[in-house]
């Protein structure tokens, strides 16, 4: 009898010990293979903070194509049970700038290489599904004017195919201004006047949805257009509305600002 109760205490003993054997994190390889059941691609661990006792982990992982984050809870208390929480990393602000001194220069068919550079500064926002792309109005006009004022000189003495002060200011009387400056003045207005109206602003809206790499952006506006995500940067082409470009599509490479 003595035996018998020795051996069922040692066994209770022995289930007590297994019991409270302490439970460790699961390992990075464990938790790539859950969140293939759970979500569609592969994903690396990006960032980890486990617990210095063991008891608690977090453990943040990006997909392959780089666009979602996965966080992932652990806790002792409840090994088998992950907690998992998915999150866009397409959603937020991007920024892009377009390079239009090269395309200006062209335009006006000038022997000399204008002074100055000049940028189209977007904004594309993204939330849940709905976007909206902009372009800074305000600092384009002023960058615009500006540059064209630092310029204006180099244009007409190409023009008129002299580099003397003397003949400009002949030009202007012989079209009937008091001086050179009241004809620069004129020509900045009217070309000011003809690029931007008055309420000058270019914008979108609408719609996205993802399949792989590709975001499809469905406008309220205007026909459907694709963009692609290529190692953290959204590539967009869209409409010259400005007829800026000659008419062509604006390349823009989009990079997340926040």
């Amino acid at each position: 009898m003595k035996k018998t109760l020795a051996i069922l205490l040692g066994a209770s003993m022995i289930l007590g010990l297994a019991a409270c054997k302490k439970v460790e994190p699961p390992s990075e390889k464990d938790l790539q293979e859950k969140l293939e059941e759970e979500f569609d691609g592969e994903f690396e661990l990006e960032d980890d903070d486990i617990a210095d006792d063991k008891s608690e982990a977090e453990y943040v992982f990006i997909s392959d194509d780089g666009m979602r984050q996965v966080t992932v809870n652990w806790n002792a208390k409840d090994p088998d049970d992950l907690e998992f929480e998915e999150k866009s990393l397409i959603d937020g602000t991007w920024k892009a700038e377009f390079d239009l001194t090269g395309i200006l220069e062209d335009s006006f068919d000038s022997d000399d290489v204008l002074d100055g550079e000049i940028y189209m500064y977007f904004t594309l926002n993204m939330d849940d599904g709905d976007y909206e792309i902009s372009l800074d109005s305000d600092k384009f006009t002023s960058d615009f004017t500006s540059f064209i004022e630092n310029n204006i000189d180099n244009l007409m003495y190409d023009v008129l195919g002299t580099s003397d002060p003397d003949e400009l200011e002949e030009y202007a009387v012989l079209l009937g201004y008091d001086d050179y400056q009241a004809l620069v003045d004129d020509m900045l207005a009217s070309m000011m006047e003809t690029a931007f109206t008055e309420d000058f602003e270019v914008s979108d809206n609408g719609t996205y949805t993802i399949d792989g790499t590709t975001i499809t952006f469905d406008s309220d506006n205007g026909d459907p257009f694709d963009g692609e995500y290529d190692d953290g940067k959204i590539l967009l082409s869209i409409d010259d509305e400005m007829d800026m470009a000659g008419g062509e599509k604006l390349d823009l490479v989009f990079e997340k600002a926040d």
